[in-house]
């Protein structure tokens, strides 16, 4: 190959250097330097989205500590035992005839079972009581009941700790 390029004239010699040379650039750049420079880019951008991400993060954490204090605050000034708001919301609640028996227990608690209950109103009372007052479900068994729709329940509930 040396000796081939050696019987070159030198203007040719020149002009096939300076076009190896400008191809050996232009590949440079569209293989090595254009893909890095579209990389660089992109991650500028994923950068300005994840700071975006972690402003709305923080905004939420700090409107969800505000509510939650609000929450534990509201809780703590409702001065009812446990038998009390449990019996009062199963009432709201319309589940009152599915009630069949209220234990309190040694420890702020208090146990409940239900037949027949419908299991929509059932499983929205669970929710409420855990979010309007704090009370955490911490067991229960359901059965199907006699008719669609409806369950029969056991279950233990307790004051959230805060």
């Amino acid at each position: 190959m040396m000796a081939w390029l050696q019987a070159l004239q030198p203007r040719e010699r020149f002009v096939l250097l300076a076009g190896a040379a400008l191809l050996l650039a232009l590949l440079g750049y569209a293989l090595i330097w254009e893909p890095l420079a579209e990389d660089a880019a992109r991650l500028r951008e994923d950068v300005a989205r994840q700071r975006e991400l972690v402003a709305w993060m923080r905004q939420t954490a700090t409107e969800a500590a505000r509510l939650r204090g609000s929450q534990t605050s509201q809780q703590a000034a409702d001065p009812r035992s446990l038998v009390a708001i449990v019996d009062a919301q199963v009432r709201s609640a319309g589940l009152s005839e599915a009630l069949k028996r209220m234990q309190p227990t040694d420890r702020d608690g208090v146990r409940l079972e239900f037949s027949g209950a419908t299991f929509d109103d059932l499983a929205r009372w669970l929710g409420n009581m855990h979010r309007e007052f704090g009370i955490e479900l911490t067991s229960l068994t359901l059965e199907a009941g006699e008719r669609p729709g409806r369950v029969d329940a056991r279950m233990s509930m307790e004051r959230e700790a805060s």
